[in-house]
């Protein structure tokens, strides 16, 4: 496909990566020089200097033959007048990233009226990840399928734990919940591992797994990751993360104090925000955290735009014993670094608005059969884990799973019939109508017939 990208910050730059990986022709605008021959440089795609609301820019990046634009500048009016100028010179499809509350709760008339296919929110869709995670405090990542209906999480396996030493094949007679353990990272292994019945988890592993929120529950408690329910949550940060995050904890009757060192900015949150406790100072600032009563809480979420100071409040708060921290980090090289030193459920806008923009690309790539709905990179990025939904033309249907030849490194981790949760055997067969979960190490599959050899 041939897509423009407007803008190229964080956001930008990261899904003209990950498009350029899977093959496609990208054109980037972005106003600063330096930016176009840095991203121009490393991803060896075209790019251009200037307005990417300015008809001759457009026109240069070939919008009137384009089969995407997708804006990313950190102004939400700029992302939608490029959108609306590139269709209404030819570009067929348009994505905006859109992080005004106000402006979001419009989607619909931006897309009926004003030919914009999708609207993206990094920010609310980082709440609602942090959000899952101080719901679910066990798990080091969450992620969810069929509109909440599967789980996937990610745990990591203690030494002391039940399931270690264990084989896959014996953890159905072993536990009363039904769970299915599709993806491993373990220490020293470059790879992620799609496990077979005979693999044998060992402590130290990190383990994808999916089940029924009620069995998730369930397999905690019975591997004794049970975790206190969280009832208080100090994030430092005063961000638009912080307030979709802080509004949606509200609704759950969680108690949330944030930290914000602008006044202006306190001002207005605590107008947005009036059932939550909003301290203007520097949350970076150990004595102020101490006198806020940080070791109080059973939750931390660092959500400055500095990551590296989220590092440092977050190793802070785990050295004082907070039960739970949430540390957003947008630098790949950082993560890395902060999981090296305990820093383990991270969230990244950056990664979760790349995943969003892949799985509506692969989308459109495809006309045929029962195309990807929603997909997660997982495990560092060396797995997918996606979501179908089967139709008629699909060559995967109404055959027995034992008698269809599967892509190696691909797991079948769960299938939504009528509302009821299959974790599937070979005696299985995917049906029209189905929802299929998918998690793999192969890259770039677009369609449910994708998994097929």
């Amino acid at each position: 496909m041939k897509i423009i990208i407007v803008g190229c910050g964080k956001a930008g730059e990261a899904v003209a990566g990950a498009l350029c990986n899977e093959g496609h022709d990208i054109c980037v605008i972005d106003s600063q020089r330096e930016v176009i021959d840095r991203v121009t440089y490393s991803y060896d795609i075209m790019g251009i200097c200037g307005d990417g609301t300015l008809y001759e820019v457009l026109d240069e990046a070939g919008a009137e033959s384009a089969d995407m634009i997708v804006a990313t500048t950190s102004r939400d009016e700029v992302n939608l007048l490029s959108c609306i100028i590139a269709k209404d010179m030819g570009t067929v499809r348009c994505i905006a990233r859109v992080r005004d509350p106000k402006q979001n709760a419009h989607a619909v008339y931006l897309s009926e009226h004003l030919g914009i296919s999708m609207t993206v929110n990094p920010e609310l869709l980082a709440s609602r990840e942090a959000a899952r995670l101080i719901l679910m405090p066990s798990a080091l990542e969450v992620d969810t399928f069929a509109r909440g209906r599967i789980d996937m999480v990610q745990i990591k396996v203690a030494p002391d734990s039940p399931i270690a030493g264990v084989p896959l094949s014996s953890l159905h007679s072993a536990l009363k919940s039904k769970i299915l353990v599709c993806a491993v990272q373990r220490e020293g292994v470059e790879e992620a591992i799609i496990p077979t019945g005979n693999f044998v988890l060992e402590a130290g592993d990190k383990v994808y797994l999916t089940a029924t929120h009620k069995d998730m529950g369930t397999f905690f408690r019975e591997i004794g990751l049970t975790a206190h329910k969280i009832k208080s949550t100090l994030i430092i940060g005063g961000g638009k993360i912080s307030y979709y995050l802080a509004e949606s904890l509200r609704q759950t009757g969680i108690k949330v104090k944030i930290i914000e060192h602008d006044h202006a900015r306190c001002l207005e949150l605590a107008a947005m925000l009036p059932n939550a406790t909003i301290v203007c100072a520097d949350g970076t600032d150990q004595r102020q955290l101490d006198e806020e009563g940080l070791s109080d809480y059973d939750s931390l979420v660092a959500l400055t735009g500095i990551d590296e100071d989220n590092i440092i409040v977050s190793l802070y708060a785990k050295l004082i014993g907070v039960k739970k921290i949430i540390t957003k980090i947008n630098k790949p090289e950082l993560k890395a670094m902060a999981e090296k030193v305990g820093i383990e459920s991270v969230i990244s806008p950056k990664q979760l608005t790349t995943e969003v923009m892949l799985t509506y690309v692969r989308s459109a790539e495809k006309t045929g059969s029962s195309k990807i709905r929603t997909l997660y990179r997982v495990a560092d990025d060396k797995a997918e884990a996606m979501e179908f939904v089967v139709d008629a033309k699909s060559r995967a249907a109404d055959i027995p799973l034992s008698d269809i030849k599967l892509k190696n490194n691909l797991i079948i981790a769960g299938i939504i019939r009528q509302g009821k949760v299959i974790f599937p055997g070979g005696s299985d067969m995917i049906k029209q109508g189905d929802i299929v979960i998918v998690v793999t190490t192969n890259k770039f599959i677009n369609e449910l017939d994708g998994i097929l050899e």
